[in-house]
């Protein structure tokens, strides 16, 4: 499952805006998370984790406040489906309250997102699989 906004946690700074709900909510619905809170980690793991990973990059930096990059929409979309097949996404969680719903739309787009259900602020998709 993947939860926007995005971020990484520790116990002393965070990168992107990492939601504590979302590591709560896991316990109830037990699927995978991308993203989370650990008590230490190091910036330099990080650094490596956005290098490696250009998509969770761009999803940190939609989640984040301020301009956004043109390059972060051109990574979601010519790499949204490798982060949905390789990550084992089933389910994308979108919270309006703190995703602006341009920058949802992005996401939707490039990964290709059905809505399930919605409530006053979370959004629930699903990825449209290729046959």
């Amino acid at each position: 499952m993947l939860a926007l906004p995005f971020g990484v946690r520790d116990g002393t700074w965070e990168t992107g805006n990492f939601r504590p709900r979302t590591q709560y909510t896991q316990t109830r619905h037990g699927k995978t998370l991308i993203g989370g809170y650990l008590s230490r980690i190091s910036p330099r793991r990080i650094e490596k984790m956005r290098r490696d990973y250009p998509t969770l990059d761009a999803l940190i930096a939609i989640s984040e406040p301020g301009p956004l990059s043109p390059v972060a929409f051109s990574l979601l979309q010519a790499r949204g489906d490798r982060l949905i097949e390789q990550g084992h996404i089933g389910y994308v969680v979108i919270d309006s309250r703190f995703v602006p719903a341009d920058r949802a739309q992005m996401v939707i787009d490039a990964f290709r997102l059905r809505l399930l259900e919605r409530d006053d602020y979370l959004a629930l998709y699903e990825p449209e699989r290729s046959p």
